[in-house]
């Protein structure tokens, strides 16, 4: 047991573990792996991580390489959940949205130093005889490369639209649905900007009518968790497709293109902002059960927050 204020790696003796007693590393990893899963709990509970054994009920799955390899499925299943920020800096290894988290593979690779031979792995059989301290190190060397855990993020939405049979043109039903949109606020979902033109006579209204619905992406920013502080980085990731999914149909996407995104937030939190004046007009026009789209859709989205600074078991040089 350990008070809270000195549960971290040093308490349970890295970074040079190799003469404590077994049990003593073990726990640590334990501990830092349960802290790891804190930006996901309903509630940030430190303490009962501190002063709780963690380590005792995990030694029901076995011992030795046993308990290894099921601490690496833990571990495996927490580190897919936090965001690669070591690509952070070459995003033209970002092909998809998908690459940006970390990967059992890749985090194995960077605990070991790059050199792929050196991975100790006990599904491989790696371990000589139970218990090896390579493995040791390297899991407490992956567990202090997941910084960047989920933070919330909000959109400020315009939307409008027209349903009269008034517009006899696009163009006129577009400036009908713009003229009176209304704001609102969302919260951890998909944003998307994007002009829908509608033949009117498919709702109903007379021949040579338009309809039209316009929805427009002011703001997005993040919404940091109480007491996580002033993050040095705020990333938001997205992946971007045209308003009806194809590439022809994206427009008006400002900082964004087609494809994998990152963008990173400015001092007050705030990831981009546009002008939905950019959405294009020079839509097709639609015709009988066809309507035509212009705009931009995420169809991936998150937002990372570095919380390096909050948690007790980390790198005291900070990874850049």
């Amino acid at each position: 047991m350990s008070r809270p204020e000195e549960t971290n790696w040093e308490y349970f003796g890295f970074p040079d573990p190799g003469f404590m007693p077994a049990w003593l590393p073990a726990e640590g990893l334990m501990k830092a792996l349960a802290e790891r899963n804190l930006p996901f709990a309903d509630e940030w509970d430190f303490e009962k991580i501190a002063v709780e054994d963690q380590l005792k009920p995990f030694l029901t799955s076995g011992s030795g390489q046993v308990w290894c390899r099921e601490f690496d499925r833990q571990l495996k299943q927490t580190a897919e959940r936090y965001l690669n920020h070591l690509k952070m800096s070459d995003l033209s290894d970002l092909p998809d949205w998908s690459e940006a988290m970390w990967t059992w593979d890749e985090l194995l690779l960077e605990a070991a130093d790059g050199e792929r031979e050196n991975i100790a792995d006990p599904k491989q059989g790696d371990l000589s005889p139970e218990w090896d301290l390579n493995w040791l190190l390297q899991r407490r060397k992956a567990i202090d490369l997941l910084l960047y855990a989920p933070v919330p993020y909000k959109a400020d939405i315009l939307s409008g639209s027209t349903h009269t049979g008034i517009p006899s043109s696009p163009g006129e039903s577009i400036a009908a649905a713009m003229e009176g949109m209304s704001p609102r606020t969302v919260v951890n979902q998909r944003p998307a900007a994007y002009i829908t033109n509608i033949y009117g006579p498919d709702h109903g209204w007379r021949e040579g009518s338009y309809c039209c619905d316009v929805t427009a992406v002011s703001r997005i920013y993040a919404e940091l968790p109480e007491g996580l502080g002033s993050p040095d980085h705020i990333y938001l990731v997205m992946q971007v497709s045209g308003a009806d999914g194809t590439d022809d149909s994206f427009s008006g996407g400002g900082p964004l293109s087609i494809g994998a995104n990152v963008l990173t937030a400015d001092p007050d939190g705030v990831f981009a902002e546009f002008d939905w004046h950019d959405l294009s007009w020079s839509i097709p026009a639609p015709t009988r059960d066809h309507t035509t789209s212009g705009g931009w859709k995420a169809t991936r989205c998150s937002a990372f927050a570095d919380y390096s600074e909050h948690f007790n078991f980390k790198n005291q040089e900070k990874e850049s």
